[in-house]
């Protein structure tokens, strides 16, 4: 990454924290460069359209979590069932549905273990839940929780890395405070810490508190890939 990072006219991250953590380990203040984060085809991603409720016959009184990666530790599946039944601890209100690889987990009646969808299916699995949720640790932007929110889902997601500017930006959730402050050392990625799930718990039911709020703030325009698209082909014109 250096060596290209040396000889490259430009460099465009996709996120602050991406370019923060490279300059860190790079040890030099890099230049000419630009924050372009990821984007999502809102034509395919739309907050309307048929789900896939009915077809996991999840009652109408359920509210419905989902979750998705392609499966490593550091995404934090574990935690994420982990998040579920404290929140099914006294009131078993809350469903989950896991979309992605490398989900082998003991059964649980709460949560759906969909595997791999493709690409053209996402939409139709976002729209079957109320919330998306996302507890990965140190991740540097992302396009799930992009999709999700396309898909009209407020998201909640951990304040580690770079997902949280996507949030704050389109206005589509909460970044919650769960996790202590990473401050750019090395660490064991794939041995991530537990989240404060009081805090999780908490901005959770913020966000149904005010899920109306949410849900109508989102800012498309700023998930659609074709402005992705012309803030790539400014910065060329500007370095070139």
């Amino acid at each position: 990454i250096f060596d290209k990072i040396s000889n490259a006219k430009g460099i465009v991250f996709i996120s602050e924290f991406s370019k923060k953590i490279v300059e860190k380990f790079y040890r030099k203040k890099i230049l000419n460069s630009t924050i372009i984060h990821n984007k999502v085809p809102t034509s395919l991603f739309k907050n309307y359209g048929d789900t896939a409720r009915s077809k996991l016959n999840i009652p109408k009184d359920k509210i419905v979590l989902i979750t998705a990666a392609k499966w490593r530790r550091h995404k934090r599946l574990e935690e994420t069932i982990k998040f579920l039944k404290i929140l099914n601890e006294k009131k078993n209100i809350y469903k989950l549905i896991v979309l992605g690889e490398n989900t082998n987990h003991e059964k649980n009646d709460d949560v759906y273990f969909v595997g791999k969808v493709n690409l053209d299916d996402l939409p139709y699995w976002y729209r079957a839940a109320d919330i998306y949720v996302h507890l990965c640790w140190i991740e540097a932007c992302g396009n799930t929780q992009i999709e999700a929110l396309a898909c009209g889902l407020p998201v909640l997601c951990c304040n580690n890395g770079g997902i949280g500017e996507t949030i704050i930006r389109s206005r589509g959730g909460i970044v919650s405070l769960a996790d202590k402050e990473y401050n750019f050392e090395k660490v064991d990625l794939y041995n991530p810490p537990e989240p404060d799930y009081k805090i999780l718990k908490s901005d959770l039911e913020k966000i149904f508190k005010n899920y109306q709020f949410y849900v109508k703030n989102i800012d498309y325009k700023y998930l659609d890939i074709d402005m992705a698209a012309e803030e790539y082909i400014s910065f060329i014109n500007k370095i070139r």
